[in-house]
């Protein structure tokens, strides 16, 4: 019903943005009104059944997800007062990935030329914890990723299809390592409390799912199913402890956000302003609903 009241993504770096819906507020105003009515009068007669669902249905733009801390929040920030982020490597690495297969040659994931600071920061990274060696050459458009060595590794968290399979992630730690990946590439912070994250990679559904295995407070997301690939937007607010995962990588988060900026050809600094502005409207209106 909101479709057209949401922001149009262009087909490129996800996060990154050229168009926007040229859209009144007052416009926007009563569609969310009309919105938020239509959405109480659905909890109220299908609460149990809200309440159960735990996979993302695609005919849908925007879910509302509410979840209830274990303990209070106040509880929760100081038990992670002094915690340090216990990152698993290979949970890490499989965060970041965009087109990574089972197939049996060494490549390992592609990268688009303004996605070069991920990639040797991911070189140094496997060298480090693997003591391996991640070779990097460079494609057409971009760069490629190979390693028989990583591969081996990675393979063992994917089924006999080829996918990805979430429920060999059986601690905190490995979900946040491997949301920590997702977060650094196609993760974006919107202020203290609120993040997001874009979609070029498949994981979309799996992503929901982990944040609310990490006890995430407040989830919604925006999708626009004409799109390909990508589309979807997740807005949430972190725990406690994923935030202290995603607080350890935003130094080099923001480098790669910086060199797009100064390397791609789709940035255009007025229309990602006005995007900023558009978002941060939406966010007011509907996280305080949450």
């Amino acid at each position: 019903m909101l479709r057209n009241y949401f922001i149009r993504m262009d087909n490129n770096r996800a996060g990154k943005f050229q168009s926007l819906e040229k859209v009144t507020f007052a416009q926007w105003k009563v569609g969310y009104i009309l919105y938020m009515m239509v959405l109480m009068i659905f909890i109220m007669f299908f609460h149990d059944s809200l309440s159960a669902q735990n996979t993302v249905k695609e005919d849908t733009s925007v879910i509302y997800i509410k979840e209830n801390w274990k303990g209070s929040k106040e509880k929760e920030i100081e038990h992670y007062k002094n915690y340090v982020p216990e990152i698993i490597p290979e949970c890490f690495v499989l965060g970041t990935l965009h087109f990574f297969n089972v197939r049996n040659d060494n490549q390992v994931d592609l990268y688009a030329n303004y996605e070069k600071p991920l990639v040797d920061f991911l070189v140094g990274y496997v060298q480090e914890k693997f003591g391996f060696t991640l070779q990097k050459e460079k494609e057409e458009g971009g760069f490629a990723t190979y390693s028989s060595e990583l591969l081996k590794r990675l393979k063992n968290y994917f089924d006999k299809e080829g996918n990805l399979d979430i429920s060999l992630f059986k601690s905190d730690e490995e979900i946040c390592s491997f949301l920590l990946g997702v977060y650094y590439r196609d993760g974006d912070k919107i202020d203290d409390s609120i993040y997001k994250i874009n979609f070029a990679s498949p994981y979309h559904e799996l992503v929901y799912l982990l944040l609310k295995r990490i006890e995430c407070d407040r989830i919604f997301y925006v999708h626009e199913k004409y799109l390909v690939p990508g589309g979807y937007r997740y807005y949430f607010e972190p725990s406690v402890l994923l935030k202290k995962y995603f607080d350890s990588i935003e130094m080099e988060r923001i480098k790669l956000y910086n060199y797009f900026i100064e390397n791609s050809k789709y940035y255009r600094k007025d229309e990602d302003k006005q995007y900023r502005k558009k978002e941060k409207e939406m966010i007011e209106a509907f996280f305080p609903f949450l």
